[in-house]
């Protein structure tokens, strides 16, 4: 037999009983026979009759300690004796303080939670700002539970503060709503008089060595392995979403991702999608909003800039083409001038007007800046003219039958003709 001197005076207390469960098979709610037990007194408690090598749990109160005899330090604080989940290594290291675990794929659990750890609040302002930089909250305010790790100079490899895994094998009942797998659930609520603000999460990075590799304040990765790929998904959440954004409540909410600028510090890039990381569209509209993309600030370079290989704007349904009236002097679309049209050239050349005249008359509804050319059976031929010289190219087909309420004009072996609404054909000048 064997014997093990406990002492925890910051555990236990004086008077208090202390009894030793083997650790095999130990559950709080059923705990099995008692091994060993002894009183507290001058902050120790000899615990006799036990097995050397075997592990135990002394429980005492609202505390319970894992020890074994023999061991020249007091064992992780063990609750359980259940499968352990969530390591990749073949063989996971042991806890250093403490291990719970609760259940086993031969006797799972059912409803419940593993642990527990509540906490009814008053913490004071003047309470906090006198322990922490005045105004700043954070995981030293009032916390219900903390998780901290820092890498030494001599740590080389990723150190993880949390590490939450949920795995769901289970399959609906009557063929309902199949059960998720949810490996962190975050709810914040603000309530009654509360004027803070409900965040249901906060991440933040902090990088203090600029030749290090960068910081990420989120990654999320979706890893699709079931063997076949997932298209976008109009009306509902796709198979696969990297980010699912959903409104709730009673009220509209004001915006479902906005960037902030909170701190004197922008983005070089507000969205950016990496080469070869979407098949599909970038950016897809297909809701029922008033504008699908409302630009409103004020942009030195341009408001949309499409590079030489951004590819075409094309119209699918061209008989639904509208150009909306600018906002401006004239009603013209405004360049650098008002009255000035669509810029073609980094010269700033203008080129189109398109609008109502002003009311004195004195603009054209539609004016070219350079050449015009019209037609497509021959390249543009302005003779050595420039600034206003208008070319047409004989006509692939010439009018053959009589226009309606009006006539047409066109160029026939280098002629210009005129037809009328009479079927009458006039050489208005000569080739």
């Amino acid at each position: 037999m064997a014997s093990f001197r406990l002492e925890r005076p910051d555990l236990f207390a004086d008077g208090s009983v202390v009894k030793a469960y083997a650790a095999a098979g130990f559950h709080a709610g059923s705990p099995g026979a008692v091994a060993a037990q002894a009183t507290v007194s001058g902050g120790v408690a000899d615990l006799t009759g036990l097995v050397s090598g075997v592990e135990y749990v002394a429980v005492g109160g609202e505390h319970t300690v894992a020890f074994s005899p023999g061991a020249e330090e007091e064992l992780p604080v063990l609750f359980g004796s259940g499968d352990l989940l969530g390591a990749r290594a073949a063989v996971p290291p042991a806890a250093h303080v403490l291990d719970e675990r609760d259940g086993t794929a031969a006797a799972p659990v059912h409803i419940g939670v593993s642990a527990s750890f509540s906490r009814i609040d008053a913490t004071t302002r003047a309470e906090v700002d006198e322990q922490i930089s005045p105004g700043t909250d954070g995981p030293d305010g009032a916390t219900v539970a903390r998780f901290a790790i820092k890498g030494t100079a001599g740590s080389q490899v990723q150190v993880s503060a949390g590490v939450f895994s949920a795995w769901q094998t289970g399959e609906a009942n009557g063929g309902a709503a199949s059960p998720d797998a949810c490996a962190v659930y975050g709810l914040a609520k603000v309530s009654n008089n509360a004027l803070g603000v409900a965040i249901g999460n906060y991440y933040e990075c902090w990088r203090l060595n600029a030749a290090s590799k960068g910081q990420t304040a989120s990654e999320l990765r979706v890893r699709n392995d079931s063997g076949a790929s997932d298209n976008y998904v109009v009306n509902g959440a796709s198979k696969s979403v990297g980010v699912w954004l959903n409104a709730s409540g009673t009220n509209s909410s004001g915006c479902g991702f906005q960037i902030g600028h909170g701190f004197a510090q922008t983005f070089d890039v507000g969205f950016g999608v990496n080469e070869g990381a979407v098949t599909g569209a970038a950016f897809r509209d297909d809701s029922n909003a008033e504008r699908s993309i409302d630009i409103r600030g004020k942009h030195a370079a341009a408001a949309i800039r499409l590079s030489a290989e951004a590819g075409h704007i094309v119209w699918v349904n061209t008989t639904n083409v509208v150009l909306g009236q600018a906002e401006g002097t004239d009603n013209f679309f405004t360049g650098a001038t008002v009255g000035d049209g669509f810029i073609a050239t980094t010269a700033l050349n203008k080129v189109v007007h398109v609008g109502p005249r002003a009311a004195g008359g004195e603009r054209a509804t539609l004016r070219v800046g350079e050449n015009i050319g019209i037609g497509r059976g021959a390249a543009d031929s302005f003779g050595g003219g420039k600034g206003g010289v208008a070319f047409i190219a004989n006509a692939g087909t010439p009018p053959n039958a009589n226009p309606v309420g009006g006539g047409v004009l066109y160029v026939e072996g280098g002629a210009l003709k005129w037809r009328g609404s009479a079927g009458t054909v006039t050489e208005v000048a000569k080739a």
